[in-house]
């Protein structure tokens, strides 16, 4: 594709090329604003969070530590999935340059229209390059984006119900459980830790069942 003709044409394509390299790094771009928005909100509130049931535990009953150990573990999840997006890889945009950075490397596609042609067919394909890690890059965002979406919108409340409900009937159907075990963090050893690990467990169980629910049904 030596003529003025094949070029022509060439550029038109790259044209349409350099539409879907911009669509890409506007899409990058909000997905990493709506991600620090997210890491504005469930970083503080684990923080805030494990803070309280590290200074109040000492007076909190079983189910709502329970409920707290498992909106922990959600908000635990979605923060790594949030973060998970910001620490991916960049949108490349897909322009050809020398490997050394130099001017002098550029001569040698100048020298014949043959060799214009090839520059023009290597700026195509270097484009096109660039489209296939995008949109990798841009696929792994927005799952990322929406998985924490899913374990902190649905999975939070959700484990909260389970966790503290299950607690609660728990409590209520065995009393005389609750008369040998001591409900706050520190003054019951092992057994708080149990208790906080079935809250994780069942924070974690909860997030994955929907991450997993989501994924298949957006597969379909």
């Amino acid at each position: 594709m030596t003529d003025e003709k094949g070029i022509q044409r060439l550029n038109v394509v790259k044209a349409e090329f350099r539409k879907l390299l911009d669509f890409h790094e506007k899409s990058f771009a909000e997905i990493d604003t709506k991600a620090r928005y997210w890491l504005t909100l469930t970083l503080p509130s684990f923080v805030a969070l494990m803070g309280y049931m590290f200074k109040q535990g000492t007076t909190m009953s079983l189910p709502l530590l329970v409920a707290n150990s498992a909106l922990a573990a959600c908000l635990f999840v979605s923060t790594i999935l949030f973060s998970s997006v910001l620490v991916s890889r960049r949108v490349e945009s897909g322009v050809l340059i020398p490997a050394s950075r130099q001017i002098g490397d550029l001569a040698w596609y100048l020298e014949t229209d043959e060799n214009w042609a090839e520059l023009h067919h290597d700026q195509a394909a270097e484009m096109l390059r660039s489209i296939a890690n995008n949109e990798t890059q841009n696929n792994f965002k927005a799952a990322q984006m929406r998985r924490g979406e899913v374990s902190l919108l649905r999975g939070a409340p959700t484990a909260i119900c389970l966790a503290g409900g299950s607690a609660l009937l728990y409590t209520t159907t065995c009393p005389s459980w609750l008369a040998t075990v001591a409900t706050g963090i520190g003054t019951s050893g092992p057994t708080t830790g149990s208790v906080a690990a079935t809250g994780i467990a069942i924070g974690v169980g909860t997030a994955a069942a929907f991450i997993l629910a989501d994924h298949f049904s957006t597969k379909c």
